[in-house]
């Protein structure tokens, strides 16, 4: 009986173990080297990454995806979700389903899911379920440097330059920080000014139009203007625009112009604030109007 007794034991404290995998938030090291938990860190405003330290299956995935849903909820800016997977050895139908969920909550917000670390048997249920083309192969990280990877290739830098005021990677460290950072309104802060915004299509009629003249201001840096810029739009990165105000005060109508339209929308409120009444944000940035098929200059 006691032999039995102890296997029951034995068998009742895995059961709660595996059940409740450890799930944390992570970030650099002071030295970049190894991802840690440190709660009393500054994280990303745009990437979060959390590692989960045990088996996806049905009787841990509530467990694992409260987990990350605390995260989502204490970080609500952050649009992208990197999770650390190289000590989950097992993942059920019922993991899959977490995944899925997982990926609709953050590309319904315009961001994105990336796993990296995964193991054979991981890999081989998500073929098999096909959630890896659902979620795209190339968000399935294997190189060594992830974050890296993620930061050249999908995070905002007008959103690391102009809002974030920290060096949360080491890929931060040689970025400018503009000194009104930490004043700059977050995404998820509900806007204190009526944006003003007008699409490509429109932008493009009132160019053609020379009854109606538009200054149109591209905000983003110059190495951006410098690869891609609409013909006729002059370069004046947002840092500047606080201390060059004064040459654009008298024009009767301006548009401006980043790849997003996020730091074109701050631009706008900061003309606001000045007392200019004619500044529009072009809806969609760069990306729609290349989108719509129009014409792009490069110096």
């Amino acid at each position: 009986f006691a032999v039995i007794a102890g296997m029951l034991v034995s068998f009742g404290r895995y059961l709660v173990k595996s059940s409740t995998p450890v799930v944390h938030p992570v970030i650099p090291d002071v030295d970049f080297h190894h991802l840690v938990s440190d709660n009393e860190r500054p994280v990303c405003p745009q990437l979060g990454i959390v590692r989960i330290e045990g088996s996806l299956y049905f009787g841990a995935v509530h467990h694992v995806e409260t987990a990350i849903q605390a995260n989502r909820e204490a970080h609500p800016g952050q649009s992208f979700l990197l999770l650390r997977m190289s000590m989950v050895d097992h993942c059920d139908v019922s993991g899959i389903h977490m995944l899925e969920a997982t990926l609709r909550q953050y590309r319904g917000r315009g961001g994105d899911l990336f796993l990296s670390g995964l193991r054979p048997r991981v890999r081989e249920m998500l073929n098999l379920s096909r959630f890896d083309r659902t979620l795209g192969k190339s968000n399935i990280l294997d190189m060594d440097d992830v974050i890296g990877h993620i930061f050249h290739k999908v995070l905002h830098p007008g959103i690391c330059v102009y809002e974030c005021p920290h060096r949360v990677f080491a890929e931060c460290q040689a970025l400018p920080k503009d000194d009104h950072a930490a004043d700059m309104p977050q995404q998820t802060e509900a806007p204190e000014h009526e944006i003003d915004v007008i699409s490509p299509t429109t932008l493009k009629l009132l160019m053609a139009d020379p009854g109606t003249p538009i200054r149109i201001i591209d905000v983003g840096e110059a190495g951006e203007y410098r690869g891609w810029h609409i013909p006729g739009a002059e370069s004046l990165p947002l840092r500047q625009l606080r201390e060059r105000s004064s040459e654009l005060m008298s024009e009767h109508s301006l548009c401006f112009v980043s790849r997003m339209g996020r730091r074109s929308s701050l631009a706008v409120t900061i003309m606001q604030d000045l007392g200019h009444e004619r500044a529009f944000s072009l809806r969609g940035g760069m990306l729609a109007w290349e989108a719509a098929g129009f014409p792009i200059a490069v110096e």
